[in-house]
């Protein structure tokens, strides 16, 4: 009785046993294939039937590369089989492709089954990580868009560890203040553009803003070779889980400007004093008052409507658009490989570049459109009253006109002359809707024209 007993006890454990893996084998939340060493199917679970679309019947006996390995991934996954037949555990990351042939990205570990010191068989166990790699992709491209957004922007950028060093540039501060990259990187922004009896002021600024302070002050600062710059300066510090682990400073040349803005000044102050009649008086303010608001609403390179008044101008036409249920399009330009243009042929030669585009682009206009510079080499156009395809229609002409200049580019991946990209977006303004959203839009155009090749028109 008591052998008896004992077999009895012996078959229960085993039987407890095999529902144990059972159980475990169907709610585990990965796919997972038994096969045998070269891989055909024995068994599948129930998540991977959920994951690749097949049925128990469909599978057993086919080859699990066959099944789930897409054309362009099927030497790796024959190579990931051949591995674990030979006994090694593979861990790796991949695409696989359902039944219905569509696609997803999966991470694969490959075990090898040991019996009594041999291999019988193999487990591939798969997770789909689809939306991690897709939330991944989406971190780059944020982070490629950001990157381009700051090397492209009309203000000299630097990103500055707790220690006020440089860790991150723009080619516009290079550009600004006259330092080869080279010369920037892990310098103190402080040593590099203030006059030695600004320096403490600087630091304190800078401190300041590392603290979780901000700031922006109009001052001046000090090129390379010594000569002083007149900017606009902000700083705003980087907040992470709640610390300042680091802080950007924008610096805006306003040297321009300023000398413009003084010479008015002083022309105002030359009317006010003069011996003239008052009609007369008012007559000569009235021209300058003009020239001031020209000086704020225009670039002074390019002689075309700036940032500041492109902002302005937009805003009242969105409001006109949504009055009169009327489309609105933008069309966002940037000047292809145009850092290259000018490490080839020096900024002289740039300025004068981005003049004739700025006059091309003028020339294929309603007098109701406005293109104006919106930083750097980058371009805007708002087109009041025109739908995607007028957008188009505007955008190739723009086009054809840059390509007419025929400006030699010895370091363009395009062709030999300079070209542009184009990004288009239209919409009829709705409530809900703000027109942040349809300039979102028509620059991420702008970065997809850029991304598909360059030299070309995309929609958004």
């Amino acid at each position: 009785m008591a052998v008896k007993h004992k077999r009895t006890s012996v078959r229960r454990t085993d039987f407890l046993g095999k529902e144990y893996f059972e159980n475990l084998f169907n709610q585990v939340p990965e796919g997972i294939v038994i096969s045998n060493n070269v891989g055909r199917v024995i068994r599948i679970n129930a998540e991977f039937t959920r994951m690749f679309g097949y049925g128990r019947q469909e599978v057993v006996g086919c080859m699990v590369d066959d099944l789930v390995a897409p054309p362009q991934s099927f030497l790796e996954a024959m190579a990931i089989t051949d591995c674990v037949a030979r006994g090694e555990k593979i861990s790796r990351e991949g695409i696989r492709r359902r039944k219905d042939g569509s696609l997803i990205h999966v991470s694969i570990l490959g075990v090898p089954i040991i019996t009594h010191d041999q291999q019988v068989a193999v487990y591939g166990i798969y997770r789909d990580i689809s939306d991690r790699k897709h939330a991944e992709e989406s971190a780059q491209m944020e982070k490629a868009y950001l990157e381009q957004l700051v090397e492209t922007a009309a203000e000299g950028i630097v990103m500055l560890d707790p220690e006020g060093r440089i860790i991150l540039h723009n080619s516009e501060f290079c550009r600004m203040f006259g330092y080869p990259a080279d010369e920037v990187k892990g310098r103190s922004v402080d040593d590099l553009i203030q006059f030695p009896d600004t320096l403490e002021e600087g630091v304190r600024l800078t401190s300041a803003v590392l603290g979780g302070g901000r700031f922006t002050v109009e001052t001046m600062r000090r090129r390379k070779d010594g000569s002083p710059i007149q900017v606009s300066a902000s700083g705003s510090p980087i907040v992470i889980k709640g610390r300042n682990v680091a802080c950007y400073a924008i610096y805006r040349d306003i040297s321009e400007i300023k000398q413009a803005q003084e010479a008015i000044l002083a022309s105002q102050r030359e009317v006010l004093e003069a011996n003239i009649s008052l009609q007369e008086r008012t007559r000569q303010l009235e021209v300058v008052n003009s020239q001031l608001e020209r000086i704020s609403n225009y670039d002074g390179l390019t002689a075309i409507p700036n940032r500041r008044y492109f902002e302005h101008f937009y805003e009242l036409e969105w409001r006109r658009a949504w009055r009169e249920n009327k489309w609105i399009t933008l069309i966002m330009i940037d000047v292809d490989f145009f850092k290259a243009y000018n490490d080839r042929h020096g900024h002289l030669a740039g300025d004068d570049c981005l003049k004739q585009i700025a006059q091309a682009l003028q020339l294929v206009n309603r007098a109701s459109d406005l293109v104006s510079r919106y930083g750097g080499e980058e371009f805007v156009a708002v087109l009041s009253g025109t739908d995607i395809e007028g957008g188009r229609r505007i955008a190739e002409r723009m086009q054809q006109r840059v390509h007419s200049l025929r400006l030699i580019h010895g370091d363009s991946l395009v062709g030999p002359h300079v070209t542009v990209s184009m990004g288009i977006a239209a919409q009829i303004p709705e409530a809900q809707a703000t027109p942040a959203e349809l300039l979102l839009r028509a620059d991420q155009a702008l970065y997809l024209a850029k991304s598909n090749g360059r030299d070309r028109i995309e929609e958004a």
